[in-house]
């Protein structure tokens, strides 16, 4: 097992590197003393950081350590309960389901800012298990404050006990999450194997895990280490229904776009007018290419894959937060 400084995997598989250790030492503390300490904990990061393993981490810990009804569920089950609730006409059912538990972990909070009735229940729900100190466990891909719809009576209490971010890791601890998916899957892997798929894979580690069973399953039987190029081979595969395009062919088309050079854009240039066109080239490259995030780097400028990893999360950002990017960005896949 690969391990690279300040990185360490706990017993139950799952690795603690500088990106998550407070979230980890957090997601502990709260299951030694439940409702009476970071209570609510609220844990933010992007999808595929680990938020969910860490509630099951939790569940696990609270029931071995003190038993109860520990009920963990992801926003989009919790929301169709509502509804069916609503449409049933019980929605005290409903309240009384999550409201008696002993603690309740509920998993990518942000979807609630399309449903104000689910919100509404949630917020009453919160109370009384805050009231009678039960532990509530929240998770989330954006800050409590970068949420747009949710009343401020709501956002203000998810800051009343700990709000903890679970960053992206770097890319050694990047590294010892693949090789420790791949190892509990039996899929034994070299270092080059597995330094392909962390620069070829942006930073989601769901994409990586299907990438990871798809291999197990196409090679005869894991045991033995697979090359490089079958690694490719299973990762091109996977993009395969996407259209391919040229790095070539986004420049062009993202240099009309904004009104800016193609020489401009490989350029150090760091102007406003010029990093924004540059950073939809990195993310349309990444989206429509089947370049690995160095090779894209190199290819604009002579970048590094980190520099390609950034622009791709600020541009995801952009498209969720601002309507006028998303539509540049359909408007620039369309044409090409």
């Amino acid at each position: 097992m690969l391990s690279s400084p300040g990185t360490h995997t706990t017993t139950r598989g799952f690795v603690v590197g500088h990106h998550n250790r407070i979230a980890y030492a957090a997601s502990l503390a709260i299951t030694e003393n439940p409702g009476n300490i970071y209570n609510p904990l609220f844990l933010y990061g992007p999808d595929g950081a680990g938020k969910t393993e860490l509630l099951k981490i939790v569940k696990d810990l609270i029931i071995k350590n003190h038993g109860g009804n520990v009920v963990l569920v992801n926003c989009g089950q919790f929301i169709n309960h509502y509804v069916e609730s609503v449409r049933n006409n019980s929605v005290e059912d409903f309240r009384t389901f999550y409201d008696t538990a002993d603690a309740l972990l509920l998993d990518d909070i942000q979807k609630l800012e399309a449903v104000r009735g689910c919100r509404e229940a949630f917020f009453f729900i919160f109370n009384k298990l805050f009231n009678i100190k039960k532990q509530i466990v929240i998770t989330s891909n954006c800050a409590p404050e970068e949420f747009s719809t949710f009343e401020d009576r709501l956002t203000s209490r998810f800051s009343w006990g700990l709000v903890c971010s679970v960053g992206i890791p770097d890319y050694e601890t990047k590294i010892a999450i693949i090789e420790n998916k791949a190892g509990c899957l039996g899929l034994k892997l070299t270092r080059d194997v597995s330094s392909y798929i962390a620069d070829t894979i942006l930073d989601d580690f769901r994409d990586i895990e299907n990438v990871l069973k798809t291999i197990l399953k196409e090679s005869k039987d894991g045991k033995s280490s697979v090359s490089v190029d079958f690694a490719k081979k299973i990762i091109r595969g996977k993009s395969s229904n996407k259209r391919i395009v040229s790095v070539d062919a986004i420049l062009k088309t993202v240099s009309v776009r904004f009104d800016v050079s193609v020489s401009q854009i490989l350029s150090k240039c760091r102007s406003r007018e010029v990093v924004l066109p540059r950073q939809i080239v990195m993310y349309l490259s990444k989206r429509l290419t089947n370049m690995s995030l160095s090779e894209i780097g190199g290819y604009i400028g002579g970048r590094d894959h980190a520099t390609v990893i950034h622009a791709n999360r600020k541009i995801s950002k952009l498209v969720k937060r601002d309507r006028n990017v998303l539509l540049t960005i359909k408007k620039l896949e369309n044409e090409l």
